[in-house]
């Protein structure tokens, strides 16, 4: 594992590379979450390039914000516009930095929009579609009408996908029952 005492432009050049492991994404992250510059230059890097450095770098930021959410806030509209160019697990990556990071109305509504629009696409990576649904379904919670929506795009895109994810979907109806307006129902 690198040591956080040289200078962070060169660490983060040189260890973000194929083969980074968990252990040292966990340290880098655990340094980013303290260092607003480190995280930063992370975010630059991420944003910045599709190649593994941005993948990795990606990586790091999810962890850190788990560590520290708000050291994103400075950076959310950044990372949201950087989203359209992003895929696999940079995406994910990225989009779990976000939705770590969101808070008011304005955030809230960035993340419900690409949540809708991760669950539509069909390239979408599972492990992104299931953050998307996580998100939204606490995002009913707070905004209960928005369930009517989400149920309905979920059946849509429940119909793509196969037996596990359904379950899933079927799954977080029910859940959602609870949040319908009035008589009837919601799915």
């Amino acid at each position: 594992m690198k040591s956080t005492q040289q200078s962070p432009a060169f660490e983060a050049a040189t260890v973000l590379v194929t083969g980074m492991g968990v252990r040292e994404v966990q340290h880098w992250a655990a340094a980013a979450a303290a260092d607003r510059l480190l995280f930063r230059q992370l975010v630059d890097i991420a944003v910045g390039s599709p190649e593994t450095p941005g993948k990795k770098a990606a990586w790091v930021l999810a962890h850190a914000v788990a560590l520290k959410p708000a050291i994103a806030q400075p950076c959310f509209t950044h990372i949201a516009a950087a989203l359209e160019q992003a895929a696999g697990g940079r995406l994910r990556e990225l989009f779990k930095v976000l939705l770590y990071t969101c808070s008011g109305e304005e955030q809230h509504a960035v993340c419900i929009g690409w949540s809708f629009r991760l669950l539509s696409q069909r390239s979408s990576d599972i492990a992104v579609m299931n953050a998307a649904k996580g998100f939204l379904e606490k995002a009913c919670d707070r905004y209960p009408d928005l369930a009517e929506e989400f149920a309905w795009h979920l059946e849509l895109v429940a119909a793509l996908h196969g037996r596990p994810w359904q379950e899933q979907v079927k799954k977080t109806l029910e859940r959602l029952q609870r949040l319908r307006p009035g008589p009837g129902s919601i799915a």
